[in-house]
């Protein structure tokens, strides 16, 4: 669930001034091995036990192939802009 713009911007530590808030949605293709290099990065996969993360990878990497059967998966982000405008 995304935020409304003023928690955006309160989150941001803009409270206060004229910001205006613009959302970006865009995407990139990688490929498989690119995106479970990318996941595996985070510190949620990290600080999981060896044999708990190859097994994690293992069954995304089974579900991955089944969905995105080229080899390449396309991965679409949403970000937040937000701009502080002078007054």
């Amino acid at each position: 669930m995304r935020p409304s713009d003023s928690d955006t911007i309160r989150l941001a530590g803009l409270t206060g001034l004229r910001v205006a808030c613009r959302q970006v949605r865009w995407s990139r293709t990688v490929s498989l091995d690119m995106h479970l290099a990318d996941i595996g990065s985070r510190s949620a996969f990290l600080v999981l036990e060896e044999a708990d993360r190859q097994a994690f990878f293992a069954e995304e990497c089974k579900r991955l192939v089944e969905a995105f059967p080229r080899d390449e998966v396309e991965e679409t982000y949403v970000v937040d802009l937000l701009v502080a405008l002078r007054r």
